[in-house]
């Protein structure tokens, strides 16, 4: 009942015509009713009350047509049984799919998701299940042509996002870029940020490390001070042995110990007391493997 004028202007003819047309299309009459079976809804096969969600399915039926110049239904040569079978049972192939196989494959990618669901929500079995109206189907439909969501898909965040970025793209471009140079921008401030903090701490920690040793060479002099002695006047041994006994009192400095170790092990070397810079500087050098690790020039000079 649907007619193109020679001008373009789709007519809906009045349902009453069906009769006069009998004999040129393929209408079949069960008993009372009277309908085209490729395009009858299940409930009109049935023999069920007719409502404006047969009307949604009739739409369904002609749009899937249109836009993947194929048909729902073959019913050459199918039984009244065959009929109604097909039209209440089967689930239609979805209208992408046969765009492929009918060569609009201009058509394929853009029916693919949106569209079929478009479409086969008007063609759901159970009238229920349909858009409510043709008005709902047409709204649909328009959403699609402008790229906004479908209402017939399910409302999940990341399908409306990907409808907004498609209707928005440059937008979305220009956006996603200044997002990406705030978020470097963002990174480059933490690492700089986290270089100067950890050369601060590195500062602080030579600086203490200074005043540690600095203390140490005031507490040497202090024991080769006569006035410490009972008036006796110490041996640069003596002096070398007091400070090797306080470096064990800094058993929670290990960096500290180990530069102790090797400036004490490096004067018995200058004295001539090898045993004894052996096993100062041999103390120094598993001080600085366990603290800097085996390839650390401290290390190297240890061992040299």
């Amino acid at each position: 009942n649907i007619l193109v004028s020679e001008a373009g202007q789709v007519k809906l003819l009045d349902f009453g015509i069906a009769t006069m047309l009998a004999e040129d299309t393929a209408i079949a009459a069960t008993g009372t009713r009277l309908m085209t079976r490729e395009y009858a809804a299940p409930e009109q096969v049935r023999g069920e009350p007719l409502t404006t969600s047969t009307d949604v399915y009739a739409l369904g039926l002609l749009l899937y047509e249109l836009v993947s110049g194929e048909r729902v239904f073959d019913f050459k040569d199918a039984s009244p049984a065959e009929v109604e079978r097909q039209v209440c049972l089967s689930e239609p192939v979805p209208p992408s799919r046969a765009a492929r196989s009918s060569g609009e494959v201009r058509w394929a990618r853009q029916l693919h998701s949106d569209l079929d669901t478009v479409v086969l929500k008007a063609l759901q079995k159970a009238p229920e299940r349909r858009y409510p109206s043709a008005r709902a189907l047409a709204a649909d439909v328009e959403n699609f042509l402008k790229r906004r969501p479908v209402e017939a898909r399910p409302d999940r965040w990341t399908y409306r996002l990907a409808k907004f970025v498609s209707r928005h793209r440059w937008q979305t471009l220009f956006g996603a870029v200044a997002l990406a140079l705030l978020i470097t921008a963002v990174i480059v401030s933490a690492v700089s940020a986290t270089r100067a903090t950890k050369a601060l701490e590195q500062v602080r920690t030579e600086s203490q490390k200074t005043r540690q040793v600095v203390e140490f060479l005031r507490e040497l002099f202090v024991a080769a001070d006569p006035r410490q002695t009972s008036g006796e006047p110490r041996s640069v041994r003596d002096v070398l042995d007091v400070g090797t006994q306080r470096i064990d009192e800094l058993s929670g400095q290990p960096k500290v110990q180990a530069l102790l170790l090797s400036e004490l092990g490096q004067i018995h070397t200058s004295l001539g007391n090898y045993d004894t810079a052996t096993e100062l500087l041999d103390r120094a050098a598993n001080l600085q493997r366990a603290v800097f690790g085996p390839t650390h020039p401290a290390v190297a000079d240890t061992l040299h």
